[in-house]
């Protein structure tokens, strides 16, 4: 890279963190809550008893802990970068500027140098915070230099590698489909519940990966655990080659990827297939158009993948437990974390999928348009919410509390999505976007806050039995369940006119 270039990449660099500085700015709400939860775990990690830790964990098993813990936690960096790095160029904020006036190095290495800055001092602040605060715990008074140029080191070699990644499969044009993609979500689920499961074991696993030789450097100078600085040397070293080595190879996958890949499909058979279904329904006119153009966007960028891997998220429990649990709440538990995957997946943010409905939302009675987002929602729901308590009422247990648990929770959800969408109407999420996306919009933090805490009351009752099953008799149980159906109706029937009003209220200008 030549000097004008590495100037360029670093306006660019600074335009993208002045970007993000403004939007943090410009919603103080969000920017505290963010503060407040970094900082309230910052002093959740360092006011514990540090000074008692290397008695009571054995140096080895210690050391083998923060190499596992370093492992993980770079696969965990990795799996950010690929989920937040551009496939192609229409995706970068401001590209047709860029592209033309910088070029695709400056413009690439330029976005790369503002995401990675942005996380060193988010995340680098923090860990380098705590590990102060640790090492004061330890009696170390000072830390070795290495130990920092390791960290910067470390959030490089995972940045570049997620970019890599995901540029690769985007430049392979590898598609996987619906079908591929939930089968490889659930797979990955399975395997994170399992290690979940057995923590030791996957620590121990973490540990003999390459990268675990970072986990080195935060233990250098601990007493009575010795670290190994040559291995800390020569992990950082190798991490500024292959950082140099991905490098390259991410400039190639972007030239393939960024001016090729990226392009929106178009509804074809499917909107065929799903319009004939729909259409035996008896379901026409705005509330269809709706519905159909929800289901497409939700298929083809799958925000509800968290929901899908519910399921399978039951099926890894129940290897790590095969002989089932006792816990009555369990089959509730996974119902209602269905529930509410299923509402903030979809339902959430109503105003963040029009595109080709725009003139339905403009021109249709309200009721209709909150019907095509429901109708969509539930459908993707009810499946999934009876598939997964099910599964947890079989295969884990208890049995006998599996029919109380999926009335609940079928009840709940009819429930509390019409009262998502009247608080994404009330809520939505109005904030610039770092990058373009093709499909429904994250929610806002705050309305996502809103309907846990409408979900919470609303299963209160049958929470509030279930959890004491084994003392109070049967016929109780199915009471307090009861009042929650009845609830969970009622406000889906208030939030639903509230929803339609809301929507028909809302004005251009």
């Amino acid at each position: 890279m030549n000097r004008t270039a590495l100037a360029d990449s670093l306006l660019v660099a600074r335009l993208y963190l002045l970007r993000g500085w403004r939007r943090a700015i410009a919603n103080p709400r969000t920017l505290a809550l963010k503060a407040g939860v970094l900082v309230a775990l910052w002093l959740f990690v360092v006011t514990g008893d540090a000074r008692t830790l290397p008695s009571e964990v054995e140096p080895e098993r210690f050391k083998e802990m923060m190499r596992g813990a370093a492992a993980g936690l770079w696969l965990a960096f990795v799996a950010v970068a690929a989920l937040s790095t551009p496939t192609a160029a229409r995706s970068v904020q401001g590209s047709s500027f860029l592209l033309r006036s910088a070029g695709l190095r400056p413009t690439l290495w330029g976005t790369m140098l503002g995401k990675y800055a942005r996380r060193v001092a988010i995340f680098g602040a923090f860990v380098v915070a705590t590990a102060f605060v640790l090492a004061w715990g330890f009696d170390v008074p000072t830390r070795n230099p290495l130990t920092f140029v390791a960290l910067l080191v470390f959030f490089l070699t995972a940045e570049l590698t997620g970019m890599a990644v995901r540029l690769g499969v985007a430049a392979t044009g590898v598609q996987l489909g619906d079908t591929g993609r939930v089968l490889f979500g659930g797979v990955g689920v399975i395997v994170l519940s399992v290690g979940v499961g057995y923590p030791e074991e996957s620590i121990a696993l973490l540990s003999h990966l390459p990268v675990a030789a970072f986990g080195e450097a935060f233990i250098m100078g601990i007493p009575e655990v010795a670290a190994d600085e040559t291995l800390v040397v020569w992990a950082t070293a190798g991490g500024v080659v292959g950082s140099l080595v991905l490098a390259v190879v991410i400039e190639q996958f972007a030239l393939r990827s960024w001016f090729t890949g990226g392009s929106r499909e178009r509804a074809g058979a499917e909107r065929t297939r799903v319009d004939d279904l729909l259409g035996r329904l008896g379901i026409t006119g705005p509330t269809r158009a709706v519905a159909w153009r929800l289901w497409l966007q939700s298929r083809r960028r799958p925000l509800v993948l968290g929901l899908l891997a519910v399921p399978a998220l039951v099926v890894g429990l129940a290897l790590v437990e095969p002989g089932g649990t006792d816990i009555p709440l369990f089959p509730l538990s996974i119902g209602l974390y269905a529930v509410w995957m299923a509402t903030v997946s979809v339902g959430l943010n109503p105003l963040s999928s029009e595109d080709e409905t725009l003139t339905h939302l403009l021109s249709a009675p309200g009721r209709d348009i909150v019907r095509g987002y429901a109708l969509t929602t539930v459908c993707l729901g009810i499946p999934v919410t009876v598939a997964a308590v099910s599964l947890a009422g079989v295969l884990v247990g208890p049995l006998w509390l599996t029919v109380p648990a999926l009335l609940v929770s079928v009840a709940v959800l009819l429930g509390v999505v019409p009262g998502a969408i009247a608080i994404g109407l009330i809520m939505p999420r109005v904030g610039a976007l770092e990058q373009s996306v093709d499909g429904p919009i994250t929610p806002s933090k705050f309305a996502i806050g809103v309907h846990s805490v409408l979900l919470g009351l609303l299963v209160a009752p049958a929470t509030l039995v279930i959890t004491f099953a084994g003392r109070v008799p049967p016929v109780a149980v199915y009471a307090g369940s009861g009042v929650t159906i009845l609830a969970a109706l009622l406000t889906g029937t208030v939030a639903l006119n509230l929803a339609a009003n809301r929507l028909d209220g809302m004005t251009l200008g």
